[in-house]
């Protein structure tokens, strides 16, 4: 345990703001605390896995694409739903509601994955539910970044079909309304798909900066109403921000 928690030191040394991007022997063990001799030890066996290198003009050394390869796997191996399945439960016992995980097909969000909530009366929302983007909070949330001509080429000739009386149905609308999700970094859904259904959600991001989720609260409106729904919001966000930081975002 000793010897890898040494390893680690050294690696997260030549990470830091303090190696500047490369670092000498001397340097390293002053860094870490480690004897020299350790250092250079750990170097040499770092660098057949191209875990670190020794520039050859300076002899200092820094961290190699092996180091990168290991990180880009992460991704893949903490998996969405593996990753928001904590903070879906911590946000269902903050908010008191049920919460929803969905990613995005076509001019649908897909529920993916939920947490009911315990209260007697809530939704019953099932995993592969298909729910129109221009409708919901989850998909305000997936598209946040799209411009009007995006938003033009994925749902097609205005009027947008009308879900409930407050449905957004024109392009205008609904850029305004993902104008409001980049701003407060949350979507809200006032009753757009469902009447008496008031939900906010938030998207989620992978290691190369791209909303491939989105995450959500949702529950009846008499029981959640805009202000407690602006409560949760942030506590919404947080939990979309930690699920993608697990992601490699950030």
């Amino acid at each position: 345990m000793q010897a890898v928690d040494r390893a680690i030191r050294v690696l997260l040394y030549l990470a830091s703001d303090e190696a500047r991007g490369e670092s000498g022997v001397s340097d390293i063990a002053k860094g870490t605390g480690l004897p020299k001799a350790t250092v250079h030890r750990l170097l040499r066996a770092f660098s057949p896995h191209r875990f670190v290198e020794q520039n050859p003009e300076t002899g200092k050394y820094r961290l190699s694409w092996g180091v990168f390869e290991v990180g880009n796997k992460v991704p893949g191996v903490i998996g969405l739903k593996m990753a928001a399945r904590p903070e879906m439960a911590s946000l269902c016992e903050i908010s008191r509601e049920t919460v929803n995980l969905a990613v995005r097909d076509g001019t649908d969000a897909v529920l993916i994955d939920k947490v009911d909530s315990n209260q007697l009366l809530r939704l019953e929302l099932e995993i592969g539910r298909r729910e129109p983007l221009h409708a919901t909070a989850l998909g305000k949330a997936l598209l946040c970044e799209f411009g009007k001509d995006a938003l033009a080429g994925v749902f097609g000739p205005e009027p947008w079909p009308a879900v409930t009386p407050s449905t957004i149905q024109t392009l205008a609308g609904f850029a305004a309304a993902l104008e409001a999700v980049r701003r407060d970094g949350y979507a809200t859904d006032n009753e757009e798909f469902s009447v008496n259904i008031r939900c906010v959600g938030a998207p989620i991001r992978n290691h190369t900066h791209r909303v491939i989720a989105a995450i959500s609260v949702s529950g009846p409106a008499h029981r959640f109403p805009a202000d407690r729904a602006k409560e949760v919001a942030p506590a919404v966000v947080q939990a979309a921000k930690n699920i993608s930081k697990l992601l490699g975002h950030g």
